[in-house]
């Protein structure tokens, strides 16, 4: 074959291709909506609260640390107090119904 095959390296797009959505997308359009809202406002608050604690920061240039720290004086504490023992506390009523009825027996 003597013939030359030339490729168009550009093609032109047509209008319906504009309007038709891309597969990789899943048939869905980005929509700026309400999480994107506070996504932004949280985004804003950290970005505050950064400039916040630098500025807080920059306040302790030149002042001077303690080189001593306070010593805490006092004692230890005691052990703890011994457990008492358990006392189950009696039912009399079940004791005086078996006073009444010496007949029934459990079992």
């Amino acid at each position: 074959m003597t013939g030359s095959l030339e490729l168009p390296l550009m093609v032109k797009k047509k209008k319906d291709d504009d309007e038709k959505q891309d597969d990789s997308s899943g048939g869905s359009i980005a929509v700026n909506d309400a999480w994107t809202g506070m996504l932004v406002i949280s985004l804003l608050a950290l970005m505050i609260g950064t400039a916040f604690l630098a500025w807080d920061y920059s306040q302790y240039y030149g002042v001077e640390v303690p080189k001593t720290l306070p010593k805490i004086t006092g004692k230890l504490p005691g052990s703890p107090p011994a457990p008492q023992p358990k006392v189950e506390p009696k039912d009399d009523k079940k004791e005086q119904e078996k006073d009444k009825n010496p007949e029934k027996k459990e079992g």
